[in-house]
């Protein structure tokens, strides 16, 4: 049995690197529709959610190289860290040693880098993959993906991202076979962080008999401050990967409607492809306005009319910083829409209807809507349909802090202008 290191070179504070064991494993036909939910941020570990066995698979082989006692390198030097680390790895050192002499590094600003040890090209031994952080002088931390595969004797050097290629912050967030190809794939999550949010790029590692190529199709850096998780297994045996933009911390952005993404194997393909993004329903009064909107342009009159109601009517949508004021400034437009689209129609009476409400709850901050609908109303009695909307458009113009300002939300959202007043469904 090999021993264990003896003596341990001391690592620079330049280099940061906490490393991990984890368990990587074959999907059970019983944990359909289970989810693994993977932390974004490098100080929390992966977690199951709650009352989800993990599932290991049987451990594969060491590699098998003479085992002996070297220093842990010293990776004093970014340009030597794959020459550093394969001669320890070659000399004997072990991969148990190494990860408990890194792991005890302090943290740079709270992120870990990571490391996993499992069978990455399925020749039935133990391979090595870390992430190393590389602390900048300007404070951005650069980081590095090394992949050491071994070939029966010897550890070779089979990936490796120059630290100095992005400024990000990689972790590695899962280690299992998601396209059920018997091969394990390593999922790569590249932190990237601006002013107000951070974002994450996903690469997806698996090995194609020759090299390690990313299956994962399409951009993921553009949702803010996101939730990676992992569902499945799916009766094929595969995973789906989701990311879901859960907001900018920014009070100029507005209130953000979170959004997920989520990839799926495409065997076709042989790739990890992206459905369209799922928006998550409303919490706030304005992206219920949002939906009715795509409801009515799209000639979806019943659920337009429903979600208008819901604007108008619902007290559990959040009305953002508004508050009171903005509820109310929404509901009368909401009510404006339900009219024009009644007009739209050439339901008159509807329409008429419709204003009296509006005339009955007027307030302050619905002075302005009221005063548009009722122009509109009329002109569209003496002129018709165009004549209207050109009305409507006039008054907005003359009256944007009525009309058109309570509707803009800050630039994480829609904005509305002055040929956004009148809808036209297809």
């Amino acid at each position: 049995m090999r021993t264990r290191l003896q003596s341990q070179r001391t690592i620079p504070n330049l280099l940061v690197l906490s490393l991990a064991l984890y368990g990587c494993g074959t999907a059970s036909p019983g944990r359909s529709g289970a989810a693994l939910v993977l932390p974004t941020g490098s100080d929390a570990e992966t977690s199951e959610t709650a009352g989800t066995p993990q599932i290991i698979d049987p451990a594969p082989e060491a590699c098998p190289i003479p085992p002996a006692s070297p220093n842990l390198p010293a990776l004093a030097d970014s340009r030597t860290w794959a020459s550093d680390l394969s001669g320890y790895l070659n000399q004997g050192g072990l991969l148990t040693a190494l990860i408990d002499g890194l792991r005890q590094r302090p943290l740079i600003q709270g992120f870990a880098s990571t490391g996993k040890i499992a069978d990455l090209d399925s020749n039935g031994y133990q391979d090595l993959a870390l992430t190393i952080l590389e602390d900048s002088t300007q404070g951005i931390a650069a980081g590095s993906l090394l992949i050491f595969l071994c070939q029966e004797d010897h550890f070779e050097l089979s990936y490796l991202s120059p630290p100095g290629e992005n400024q990000t912050l990689p972790e590695i967030a899962a280690v299992r076979d998601l396209n059920a190809d018997g091969v394990t794939d390593l999922l790569l999550s590249s932190h990237i962080c601006g002013a107000h949010s951070c974002f994450i790029e996903l690469q997806l590692f698996s090995w194609d008999r020759s090299r390690f190529a990313n299956i994962l199709d399409g951009r993921s850096d553009d949702l803010p401050n996101p939730t990676l998780t992992l569902e499945g297994p799916d009766p094929d045996g595969t995973w789906r990967i989701s990311l879901t933009g859960t907001g900018i911390s920014s009070a100029g952005a507005g209130p953000y409607r979170e959004r997920t993404r989520t990839w799926s194997w495409d065997a076709a393909a042989a790739t990890f492809i992206a459905a369209p993004d799922l928006l998550q329903p409303p919490r706030y009064r304005i992206h219920m306005l949002h939906d009715a909107d795509l409801a009515a342009a799209s000639g979806d009159m019943v659920s337009a009319s429903q979600d208008y109601a819901r604007v108008i009517e619902d007290g559990t949508l959040d009305d953002w910083i508004g508050g009171e004021s903005s509820r109310r400034s929404l509901a009368a437009f909401a009510a404006f829409r339900q009219m024009w689209l009644h007009l739209w129609q050439g339901e008159t009476r509807e329409a008429s209807a419709v204003l009296e409400f509006l005339q009955a709850s007027a307030t302050n901050d619905s002075a302005d809507v009221l005063e548009m609908a009722r122009i509109t109303f009329e002109t569209y009695q003496l002129e018709g349909i165009e004549a209207a909307c050109s009305a409507a458009q006039a008054f907005a113009a003359a009256h944007q802090q009525g009309v058109l300002e309570p509707l803009n939300f800050g630039y994480a959202n829609r904005s509305f202008n002055l040929p956004d007043i009148c809808l036209n469904p297809d």
